[in-house]
C-alpha cells in the first residue's frame, strides 16, 4: 500500500494489478498467474453491490448469542491490506454498499486503519459527498482527527474537495478550525494550491488576509511553496469582493506586501526560497522590492544567501535597492563577498549591475565547472571579459533567463531601449 491511502488511487489498480474475486481467477485466467483474492465482502464494498454484501453476512446472522456477535464483528471488520471493509467503501464512494455494511457493522464506525484514517477521512480526501451523508447520518464524528491531526474538513480543503468541504460545514463540521501554528484552512489550500477551495471559504464569511500565529497569509505559503496560481486565484477574489462592496476585500497592496510578525513579505518569502514564478508574479503586482524585515534585511539580501540568482536578477531588473543594509551593516554586495565561492555568482551581477562599464576585476575562467551548473555559460559568457558593455548582449540575456519577465530595457549594457 502506497503512503496512507487504500490502494487504488485515482483509478482501480485492483484491475491492473490482477486483483481480483476468487471465484473469477479460473475464468478470467485459465494459465496460473500470480494473482491475489480480495475476501468477497470488501470486493462487495468496492464494487457497491449490497445483495453481495447481505449474502456475505447471512452465515453469521444467528441471533442472540455473544459468540454470534462477536464473529459477526469480526468479520465485519476483516482486513485486506490493513484496510476494513468500511474503510474501502468510503474510499471508493460506493454510497449503498457503505449503508448496507452499517445496517450490520454494529461497532464504533469512526475505526481506524492501520495508518488511522476512518471512514469519514476517505470520503473527504475524494470528494465522496454522498458517503459522507451516510456517514453522518450514522453519527459519525465530523471533526475526529487523522494521525497529523487533521480533521476531515482540513483533509477536504488540502485535497482540493470544495464538494466535501460543503457538505461537512453543512454537517457541523468546526470551520474555524486551525492548525497548531494557527493555520486556518486558507493557509491550508495554499499549501496544495487547492484553488477551486477558495470560494467556500470566501462563501463562509471569512477573510483572505487571514493570518497565522506568526501573522503569515495564505500569500505567504503560496509564495514559499511557489503557487502562482493560487495568488492569483486569491488577487482575484479580492478584486470581486471590492466591486460588490464587500467590507472583507482589502486594498491590492495590503494584501501583496502583507508583513508576517518578523517583517517579511511574500515578495522576501519568494525570494528566500527561491520561487522565482511567484516572486515573477509579486512584481507584476507592483511589490514593494525594497520592504525590510525587523532585522533589516531585504528580498536582495535573502536571494543573495540563498544563492537564488535568478531571483536575484529578477529583483535587479524591477530597481530593487542596492545599497540597504541589515542590522550588521551589510549590503547584499557585501554579504555576497562574504560568502566567499558559493556568493561569487551574486557578486558578479550585483557588481556587474553598479557598474556597467567596469571589467570584472579577476579571471572569470576560474569559475567555470560544476560550482554553478545551470548558470554556467552565463557566467563565463556574459560576464566574463569577453563582455562588450558598447553592443546590447540581450541575446546572451534572454537565451539564460528566457524564464525571467519582459523588459524594455537591458540591465547590463544600459545602452539598449528595447527588448
Amino acid at each position: 500500500m502506497e503512503g496512507n491511502q487504500p490502494p487504488g488511487e485515482e483509478r482501480d489498480v485492483f484491475v491492473e494489478a490482477g486483483i481480483i474475486p476468487a471465484q473469477q481467477m479460473a475464468a478470467e485466467h485459465p494459465q496460473p498467474i500470480p494473482i491475489v483474492a480480495v475476501p468477497a465482502l470488501i470486493w462487495a464494498c468496492i464494487t457497491d453491490d449490497p445483495n453481495m454484501i447481505h449474502l456475505e453476512f447471512m452465515p453469521y446472522m444467528n441471533p442472540g448469542t455473544p459468540e454470534a456477535e462477536q464473529a459477526l464483528q469480526a468479520f465485519a471488520t476483516m482486513t485486506y491490506d490493513d484496510i476494513q471493509p468500511i474503510h474501502y467503501a468510503a474510499y471508493y464512494g460506493k454510497a449503498e454498499a457503505l449503508e448496507t455494511l452499517l445496517h450490520y457493522f454494529k461497532g464504533n464506525i469512526d475505526t481506524r486503519s492501520l495508518e488511522g484514517h476512518n471512514a469519514l477521512h476517505y470520503a473527504a480526501r475524494k470528494g465522496h459527498v454522498a458517503c459522507i451523508s451516510v456517514l453522518k447520518a450514522n453519527n459519525a464524528l465530523i471533526d475526529a482527527l487523522d494521525p497529523m491531526g487533521l480533521t476531515a474538513l482540513q483533509i477536504a480543503a488540502l485535497r482540493n474537495q470544495p464538494k466535501s468541504m460543503k457538505a461537512l460545514i453543512k454537517y457541523g463540521a468546526n470551520k474555524d478550525v486551525k492548525r497548531p501554528d494557527g493555520q486556518t484552512l486558507l493557509h491550508l489550500m495554499a499549501q496544495c494550491d487547492s484553488t477551486s477551495c477558495i470560494k467556500v471559504w470566501i462563501k463562509n464569511g471569512f477573510s483572505l488576509m487571514a493570518r497565522s500565529t506568526s501573522s503569515r497569509t495564505a500569500l505567504h505559503i503560496a509564495a514559499q511553496l511557489n503557487k502562482p496560481q493560487f495568488m492569483k486565484k486569491i488577487l482575484k477574489w479580492n478584486r470581486r469582493l471590492r466591486t460588490q462592496g464587500d467590507q472583507r476585500a482589502e486594498d491590492d497592496d495590503e494584501l501583496i506586501n502583507a508583513r508576517s510578525a518578523s517583517g517579511c513579505s511574500p515578495l522576501f518569502v519568494a525570494a528566500e526560497h527561491g520561487s522565482l514564478e511567484s516572486l515573477n508574479f509579486l512584481l507584476e503586482q507592483n511589490a514593494e522590492t525594497d520592504l525590510c524585515t525587523t532585522r533589516g534585511a531585504s528580498a536582495l539580501h535573502v536571494a543573495v544567501s540563498g544563492n537564488h540568482v535568478f531571483c536575484l536578477i529578477a529583483l535587479l531588473m524591477n530597481g530593487a535597492d542596492t545599497t540597504i543594509k541589515d542590522v550588521d551593516g551589510s549590503t547584499p554586495l557585501t554579504l555576497a563577498r562574504n560568502r566567499g565561492t558559493p556568493g561569487a555568482l551574486c557578486a558578479l551581477i550585483l557588481n556587474k549591475y553598479a557598474n556597467p562599464d567596469q571589467k570584472p576585476a579577476f579571471d572569470i575562467d576560474c569559475f567555470c565547472g560544476d560550482a554553478f551548473g545551470a548558470e554556467q555559460d552565463f557566467v563565463c559568457t556574459f560576464i566574463g571579459n569577453s563582455v562588450d558593455t558598447s553592443a546590447c548582449n540581450h541575446r546572451v540575456h534572454l537565451r539564460c533567463y528566457s524564464r525571467l519577465p519582459d523588459t524594455t530595457r537591458c540591465p547590463w549594457c544600459r545602452t539598449c531601449q528595447t527588448a
